[in-house]
């Protein structure tokens, strides 16, 4: 769940995104030098006291991503490409998703990655681009602790965000 602030005009605003919520099943697992392929439907939701349509910093509603995944190792490190369509509430426009990564293991548990990620309108008109850096440590097989910090390079969707950054959890059940 982000935590938004917004300022412009003189007036800040900040308070609780929109949360998702998630499980990933990867369904053809081969090999790392075979294609891996995983969805990860999400939900995205609002809390009671987030940073919802009234202060204009999230949209109403819950909306479902349905994802797929395709990854491979190579010579250069893991390659991962993503394709999926948002589904949003009457009166939000639905959207398409579509990112590719490339992450490398630089120390034992340790690996760095470079993100460009895409989403768009229905129909492919309205864009916004991201591009990231992240880090992921592996200190267990239970959990993974996960980091990034990216901007967008062009955004027709809605405001430029001009810096994004991530820290997660991610745990292995």
């Amino acid at each position: 769940m982000p935590y938004l602030v917004e300022t412009g005009s003189g007036a800040r605003t900040s308070g609780l995104g929109s949360s998702l919520a998630g499980a990933k099943w990867r369904f053809v697992d081969g090999t790392p030098e075979d294609w891996q392929v995983s969805t990860y439907p999400q939900m995205q939701f609002n809390l009671p006291d987030a940073a919802g349509p009234g202060r204009g910093l999230t949209n109403g509603g819950h909306s479902l991503l349905l994802p797929l995944e395709f990854q491979r190792s190579g010579p250069l490190g893991d390659l991962n490409l993503e394709m999926g369509r948002w589904l949003r509430p009457a009166g939000q426009s639905n959207g398409w998703i579509a990112g590719a990564l490339l992450g490398r293991d630089v120390a034992e548990n340790v690996e760095v990655m470079a993100e460009l990620h895409i989403e768009t309108a229905a129909r492919w008109g309205a864009r916004e681009t991201v591009a990231n850096v992240g880090l992921r440590i592996s200190p267990s097989d239970h959990y993974t602790l996960l980091a990034s910090a990216g901007r967008d390079l062009s955004n027709t969707l809605g405001a430029r965000q001009t810096g994004i950054a991530y820290l997660g959890l991610q745990l292995h059940l």
